[in-house]
């Protein structure tokens, strides 16, 4: 039995993906979750029939205790850390056995350097996932050894996706009906940097006038966006908060864009796909593994507000390459299938486990 370990609060791309991985699996190999009560990713398991465990969610040793005695009741045979504090918790918690672990990793920074750092990555009872090759390469430059990791790219749900029916944006939020709708969905965060994307649509807004960028997400940059695009006296920018309906809301936009500065791949660019988007990002991490330049995207450095402007332009003036390149994106996302990733996770749990 696999026992997936996740004790964050939030929900973010990390939490969907324990999700889909448990629920896609449980029906082929036993599994559990241990998880925080009450947080986004136990109330959705608890629909699912996929075992699920409490775990504190704060940072006291409450967490590391419950962890230690819920393996011993379970009896799992690896632990699977999906976080870091998740891979520090089950390390701490397997001493003293020969329990393996598991860690996979959805974070392209740089790995931190100590003893700390050492005894997390270099152990050999340690296997870890990267979701990109970007991802492998920054865990073998941290000293982690490369026959220790491999690479098993995220998912998406099709079946969610493809069920979405279309919501127009322009409709709740002022824009006009002619207008063309630029989308980016991530949280409110410094790594996705969504300041670059808000001084790019500065240098074309004035160019464009029936482009209105929205940008759904929460974070803890929300006050300091908004305080932006005020000094910035952006007209057809405006932060839309969390939605539950984005799947809906991209097959009614235009075009796709995202400017993060750190990535570790993107699920949000893989949904975009999925939905028929064309997509302008920045080559931050696994992005390029997601995004195939001139052909279903296209891709600038990070932090080049003028490169991302550029892009932005071009796409709103040339009707007949967005629609071009998103259906050259609809036609790639296939890779990207939650169902593929299951079996890929299964595949080496047999080869690890025997």
């Amino acid at each position: 039995m696999v026992l997936h370990v996740n004790a964050e609060i939030s929900w973010r791309g990390g939490e969907n993906q324990v999700f889909l991985l448990a629920s896609g699996m449980h029906q082929e190999r036993r599994c559990a979750v241990a998880c925080v009560p009450g947080s986004p990713l136990a109330e959705r398991l608890a629909k699912t029939g996929v075992s699920i465990h409490p775990i504190p969610g704060d940072r006291g040793i409450g967490a590391l205790w419950t962890l230690r005695r819920l393996i011993r009741r379970l009896k799992p045979s690896l632990l699977h850390a999906h976080t870091s504090r998740a891979h520090q918790l089950c390390l701490l918690a397997s001493l003293g056995s020969d329990l393996p672990v598991v860690v996979t990793r959805r974070v392209d920074f740089p790995l931190k350097r100590g003893p700390v750092a050492a005894w997390k990555y270099r152990g050999s009872k340690v296997r870890y996932i990267a979701i990109s090759q970007a991802i492998r390469q920054i865990l073998v430059d941290g000293g982690v050894a490369p026959e220790r990791i491999k690479v098993i790219p995220s998912g998406v749900d099709f079946a969610v996706l493809d069920a979405a029916q279309r919501a127009d944006p322009r409709t709740g939020f002022d824009v006009p009906a002619d207008s063309l709708v630029v989308l980016n969905v991530a949280a409110l965060s410094d790594h996705k940097d969504q300041t670059t994307l808000l001084r790019a649509w500065a240098l074309i807004e004035a160019d464009h006038p029936h482009a209105h960028l929205l940008i759904a997400g929460e974070g803890e940059l929300r006050a300091t966006l908004t305080a932006l695009i005020a000094d910035l006296g952006l007209r057809r920018a405006r932060l839309i908060g969390y939605r539950s309906d984005v799947p809906a809301l991209m097959k009614g936009s235009d075009l796709f864009v995202m400017s993060s500065h750190l990535e570790g791949l993107c699920t949000s660019i893989m949904d975009a796909k999925r939905c028929g988007l064309p997509v302008a990002a920045t080559a931050a991490g696994g992005i390029p593994e997601v995004v195939r330049d001139g052909i279903d995207g296209k891709l600038v450095a990070i932090r080049d507000a003028p490169a991302l402007a550029s892009v932005l332009g071009h796409y709103l003036a040339d009707t007949a390459l967005r629609h071009r390149h998103g259906d050259a994106a609809r036609e790639d996302s296939a890779r990207f299938s939650a169902a593929a990733m299951v079996q890929a996770y299964l595949g080496f749990y047999r080869d690890l486990l025997g």
